[in-house]
């Protein structure tokens, strides 16, 4: 019986010291002064240089100001679809997916999500030699209709929640969304959701092409944030803090307008004046 009593005694003081020596994320980045990152790249949002393997776009400065903030340095080590990417971040192999992402309830049953630095808008797009004309997104859920759709994505999600009817032709997830498009336009679907930001690139590169379905009445929004591991709220805290600072002293308007995008996403609201003098 005595050894029995001393058996548990031990296992009590040697399993919380087990748990202890578990390393969070936090732990793992404040040790190795380095976040690792796995990516998705989203044009014109988030680019990578063939050439010389340098990012660009909205979501790396906004990633790079946010470590900047806390010191540290941002290692873009894995190229990742959109789907792929919950698992770089559950098992380990990366610290934060970077860039630009939507948050969703889907992912949010395996992974956190940043607070979000603004507000996109998606909307159904057509060809633009398509005469037909419709007055409501109902008349899209029809099985004779197909979308093009990337697997994995938040768009996908959209598409099948608004129009379970209709058909779907899905893209292997690394595809770039504009291939859903491209899609369209050789007639093998009829219609995508898209970001506006991604449609808008597009109309750039190749003029009177796409238009939306129903002008000026977008399919949904989403925010959007960085993607976290879940249940490390100490790692999650820091991140916050940091885009609440470069939100609060204006540096994440800076980043919008130089990107030209203040006219295109939907930015937080500022906290309101309630008769402090400042």
């Amino acid at each position: 019986m005595k050894h029995i009593l001393i058996t548990i005694c031990t296992l009590l003081i040697t399993f919380p010291a087990i748990a202890h020596e578990v390393e969070t994320t936090y732990d793992r980045v404040m040790k190795s002064g380095k976040i690792r990152c796995a990516y998705a790249l989203r044009p014109p949002m988030l680019t990578k240089n063939l050439t010389d393997g340098k990012f660009s776009g909205i979501g790396y400065d906004i990633t790079e100001e946010v470590a900047k903030r806390l010191s540290l340095d941002v290692e873009w080590v894995e190229e990742v679809g959109f789907g792929t990417i919950i698992e770089s971040i559950k098992t380990g192999r990366v610290d934060m997916g970077c860039g630009v992402y939507w948050q969703n309830a889907a992912r949010a049953r395996f992974i956190q999500f940043s607070k979000p630095f603004y507000y996109e808008i998606a909307s159904v797009y057509k060809r633009a030699d398509d005469p037909r004309a419709f007055s409501s997104y109902e008349e899209l859920n029809r099985p004779e209709h197909a979308f093009s759709s990337i697997d994995g994505g938040t768009l996908t999600l959209i598409t099948q929640r608004h129009f379970p009817k209709a058909k779907e032709k899905t893209l292997p997830e690394l595809s770039p969304l504009s291939e859903t498009i491209e899609d369209m336009l050789a007639k093998k679907a009829d219609f995508v959701v898209q970001p506006t930001l991604t449609a808008k690139d597009f109309l750039e590169k190749r003029p009177g092409t796409i238009v939306q379905v129903i002008e000026n009445q977008p399919i949904a929004y989403y925010p959007v944030v960085l993607f976290l591991p879940a249940e490390d709220i100490q790692f999650k805290t820091m991140i916050d803090a940091a885009l609440t600072e470069i939100e609060y002293d204006g540096t994440l308007s800076k980043i919008i307008e130089k990107h030209g995008l203040e006219n295109d996403v939907l930015k937080l609201q500022k906290p309101q004046k309630t008769g402090v003098k400042i």
